[in-house]
């Protein structure tokens, strides 16, 4: 079964929707269009059925058939290629209007049961805020980027969802970053974005199309903290996004480091998880021999997120003891501090102030001659 077109553009569909059906050979090519209208049954762009009992190496294979829906309701499943033998390159589209479908209670699926596939691929044709029940059994996710800003979801999937080991392809990058200059805003863009509670396992890769990856450096007029971005994209918790892969390098010299001092200000609406890969605090010979004027209890802002982005922070970095001595060696002061989150900013913590006194006992001066005395023999004269 070949080439054969479906167009649903109106009314309501009670049975499944075949666009090709074979008993016992292939699938090849056929097409379903949904553009409106209510669909209660299954949608399949290809079906192949098998005998077992006859079975042929040549037979049985649903291929390069496609589905596209830009609006309407459906209640079933959506299966580009469905045989039990050999799925390939079938196609599930989501095209420009798909956000108004209603997908709630759909399953989109590249192929059922096939014991070999490859090529089926899902694609969002520069659509977001999808919303649909699942998907599944798809060898590629295609999210071709359209309108997108910091912040937007693609598809938000209201059910565990499990990816395998899929590759997810991101094209037309460069609408959603920016290749100019980043002060600082993060951005955060979820490919798929899971309903709370729902659990996404992944175990595939993401190829990030269409933009030059950028790691630039910047500082804050006081020179206190540097910022360095670059991109990655990948599972993030139970989503899939595409974000920010940040350092933040701070320099703690004496002139900033004063109880409830922020280094450095950043802006981020979506969530953010930092390791000791992340941060860097610079402090061991910065100070230039003068004491600290922290005390046990202060806070050093190193982060102060403006945006209200939840931030966790996994490491266990310390401020590096240094002691710090006063000119004429007297005392010496040791501060010791550890990075942690505090709410939605990075602080580092001081934990213990030690404060060392050298007291030299003073030396007596004894002014008398230590050589020794040599008395006189004097000649007693007897009287006379």
């Amino acid at each position: 079964m070949t080439k054969n077109t479906v167009t649903i553009s109106g009314g309501t569909v009670n049975n499944i929707v075949y666009g090709g059906y074979s008993w016992y050979g292939s699938a090849t090519g056929n097409s379903v269009i949904i553009s409106s209208g209510t669909v209660k049954g299954d949608v399949s762009g290809g079906t192949v059925v098998m005998d077992i009992f006859r079975d042929s190496s040549d037979k049985g294979s649903a291929t390069s058939n496609v589905i596209k829906i830009s609006g309407g309701t459906i209640t079933g499943n959506v299966v580009g290629g469905a045989s039990p033998k050999i799925a390939t390159d079938n196609k599930i589209i989501l095209a420009k209007g798909a956000a108004a479908a209603n997908l709630q209670k759909a399953t989109l699926m590249g192929f059922d049961e096939a014991s070999t596939h490859s090529g089926n691929t899902l694609t969002v044709e520069g659509e977001k805020n999808i919303t649909v029940g699942n998907v599944k059994n798809f060898d590629v996710y295609d999210f071709q980027l359209g309108d997108v800003k910091n912040g937007d979801t693609i598809l938000n999937l209201l059910n565990d969802t499990n990816l395998g080991d899929a590759t997810v392809k991101v094209t037309n990058a460069g609408n959603v970053i920016p290749t100019g200059d980043i002060t600082g805003d993060r951005t955060y863009l979820y490919l798929m974005k899971l309903a709370d509670g729902k659990t996404l396992t992944f175990n595939g890769t993401v190829d990030v199309e269409g933009f030059t990856p950028i790691s630039k450096s910047y500082q804050n007029d006081a020179k206190t903290a540097t910022f360095t971005m670059s991109r990655a994209a990948g599972q993030s918790g139970n989503d899939l996004a595409i974000y920010d892969k940040v350092a933040y390098t701070c320099d703690l010299s004496p002139e900033v480091l004063t109880n409830g001092a922020k280094l450095l200000s950043y802006e981020n609406a979506g969530p953010m998880a930092l390791t000791d890969e992340d941060v860097t605090l610079n402090n061991a010979d910065a100070l230039d021999g003068k004491m600290l004027s922290l005390n046990k209890g202060d806070t050093v802002y190193l982060l102060e997120n403006t945006a209200g982005g939840a931030l966790t922070y996994t490491g266990s970095q310390k401020l590096t003891p240094a002691a710090y001595t006063n000119e004429d060696k007297t005392a010496t002061i040791t501060t010791t501090g550890e990075v942690a989150a505090d709410g939605n900013d990075l602080v580092l913590k001081i934990d213990g102030v030690k404060y060392n006194f050298v007291l030299a006992p003073r030396r007596r001066t004894n002014t008398r001659s230590s050589r020794p005395r040599i008395r006189e023999k004097r000649r007693l004269t007897p009287p006379t």
